[in-house]
């Protein structure tokens, strides 16, 4: 007989692993500041979507080491600071943050694998299983 409130990880557990991080400025520093290839990728960015979901995915990869999905209403303070620190040639930028959208799943992707590669990192699969 199994007992269905029972758990292997505490609540507390599960959030550091699977939550979203919470920077304080300290972190927000220590996270969004880029080395040269890093810079490099968010500069290939022409859509500010993309450049954003770029930045907020490489910050919580290196805090967790995973991919942290999270929709855009849970991190507006994230927003507002990338957007103050590496958009500031951006008009409006308080309407901006209404504006901003996830990219397509496709495009989410693309980004998720560039941070991999930057981090040094490898998806496992079939190829990655053998060795």
């Amino acid at each position: 007989m199994s007992n269905k409130s029972s758990s292997l990880l505490s609540p507390t557990e599960i959030f550091d692993i699977y939550g979203i991080p919470i920077f304080n400025d300290l972190d927000r520093k220590k996270y969004y500041t880029l080395n040269k290839a890093e810079t490099n990728q968010l500069k290939s960015y022409t859509n500010i979507n993309d450049a954003v979901y770029f930045l907020v995915f490489l910050a919580f990869f290196k805090t967790k080491h995973s991919f942290i999905e999270f929709d855009y209403r849970d991190i507006t303070a994230e927003i507002d600071y990338l957007l103050k620190r590496y958009f500031t040639d951006v008009k409006s930028q308080k309407n901006l943050i209404s504006h901003i959208n996830l990219p397509t799943k496709y495009v989410q992707s693309r980004i998720k694998s560039k941070i991999l590669d930057l981090c040094k990192y490898q998806r496992f699969t079939g190829s990655v299983q053998k060795i």
